[in-house]
């Protein structure tokens, strides 16, 4: 459990951070300059609140009734930074193993082989860090930080200055990490999509106030607004029942219903976070018609509300996800809570964000 209630000052200035989260990965969300590396400083024991408490899974790094401010070095946390911050140095060996062996033999909860494997670093182990791809020196990163069997693994925008390819695949090895090794993790952004395709809890920076904002849909909700907005997305998250489908098509299981994806070369049995934007799902009331569509979910509407002049209608069918629809369909086909819809997504709408 990640617990904090602060207050935060770096000279003019001042956040409130609160948030509570008990899930696996926890996202902090807000554009540059909003305080997020005000919250991470305190996090890491660098930065001193002015007052407040801050604990994670029961041990207490700073609480100001108590005068209790526990120095870096005792909270068991592994930072990636936006920067690799590798040793140049040493080989990528000697960085994995660096945090590694200052660690007591008994508080080795995480070994070499694991993480290498995980990670896919076997080929490298030899390689100077000064000849590393972007992606490649980022597992090396987290593979240390991993090695240093921390109490909580904090991200610091890992995707910075990855290109798409090597972004989606660092992804990926979040995922793995997480159902591997249930590393408790706080994953920190300003790019919405990247972070929102691996955390389980946000929580959103907004009017200097870092405030616990429930599921990664509900941060996505959230921070549709205004006339700017843009395309909307539902995150579903499933597991690959077949890797090699119909015509290159994953089949993959989301509550009750089987969707099919664009093949994204990812194996049976796999979890998997995927995308539905909304403007993708076409709405029916009543008897289906024939169509070329291969997603048809059954579901209810639970809300529907008013969007930069359109109209969000949010279905619940075993999990939730939202249909863009104008003001005069949802008129026409008397759209309110409560109401029997039927969801058409072609397949070729529906995205994988995150891989295990």
């Amino acid at each position: 459990m990640i617990e904090v209630d602060v207050i935060l000052q770096r000279g003019s200035f001042r956040l409130a951070a609160e948030l509570k989260s008990d899930a696996h990965v926890t996202g902090i969300f807000g554009p540059s300059g909003s305080g997020k590396t005000s919250f991470l400083l305190a996090m890491a024991g660098l930065l001193r609140p002015v007052s407040g408490r801050l604990a994670v899974d029961g041990e207490v790094f700073f609480d100001g009734a108590r005068r209790i401010h526990l120095p870096p070095h005792r909270r068991g946390i592994g930072f990636v930074f936006q920067e690799d911050r590798l040793f140049p140095h040493l080989d990528t060996r000697g960085n994995l193993l660096c945090g590694y062996r200052l660690l007591p033999p008994a508080s080795r909860r995480i070994q070499p082989g694991e993480v290498i494997e995980l990670l896919e670093l076997e080929n490298l182990l030899d390689q100077p860090v000064t000849q590393l791809s972007g992606g490649e020196a980022r597992r090396v990163a987290m593979g240390r930080a991993l090695l240093s069997s921390p109490r909580l693994l904090v991200l610091d925008e890992p995707l910075t200055g990855l290109d798409e390819r090597r972004r989606r695949s660092i992804l990926g090895y979040l995922m793995r990490i997480h159902e591997r090794l249930s590393v408790r993790t706080l994953y920190v952004s300003h790019t919405l999509s990247d972070f929102l395709a691996v955390v389980d809890h946000a929580a959103r920076i907004v009017d200097g106030r870092l405030v616990s904002a429930g599921s990664a849909q509900a941060v996505l909700e959230g921070s549709v607004d205004g006339d700017d907005a843009g395309p909307v997305e539902s995150l579903i998250d499933g597991r690959v029942l077949e890797s090699a489908g119909e015509a290159g098509y994953l089949r993959v299981s989301a509550g009750d219903s089987v969707l099919m994806v664009p093949s994204a070369s990812v194996a049976a049995g796999r979890r998997v976070r995927v995308a539905i934007p909304a403007a993708e799902v076409v709405l029916v009331v009543g008897a289906l018609p024939q169509s070329s569509a291969r997603n048809v979910i059954s579901g209810r509407v639970t809300e529907i509300r008013d969007y930069a002049g359109r109209v969000l209608v949010t279905v619940e069918s075993g999990f939730r996800f939202l249909a863009e629809v104008t003001p005069a369909a949802a008129k026409d086909l008397q759209l309110e809570p409560g109401a029997a819809v039927h969801a058409l997504i072609k397949a070729r709408g529906v995205k994988v964000v995150a891989a295990g």
